[in-house]
């Protein structure tokens, strides 16, 4: 996510009975197709993506699925290619 990424925080009465969710862009990270390539070669790309974010304490309540508790902010990397 960016540090000047826009958040927006908005109550949702349907899930999880009513909780206040955050919203906003971000970027998915991953690595181009190639696989078996030296690391000094390997190119990061990155696409954006929407996300929401709830509560912590909700965290067991949802579905079974993957958490992140601290979100990354972006760098200005030399190896980060945009794609669409």
């Amino acid at each position: 996510m960016e540090i000047t990424c826009r958040l927006e925080a908005r109550f949702n009465r349907v899930l999880l009975g009513g909780v206040v969710i955050i919203e906003g862009d971000a970027y998915e990270l991953g690595t181009q197709d190639r696989l078996y390539e030296p690391v000094n070669d390997v190119k990061l790309a990155i696409r954006p993506i929407k996300f929401k974010a709830i509560p912590y304490y909700a965290w067991a309540n949802r579905e079974p699925g993957p958490m992140t508790v601290w979100v990354p902010l972006m760098d200005y990397y030399d190896k980060v290619v945009k794609t669409s």
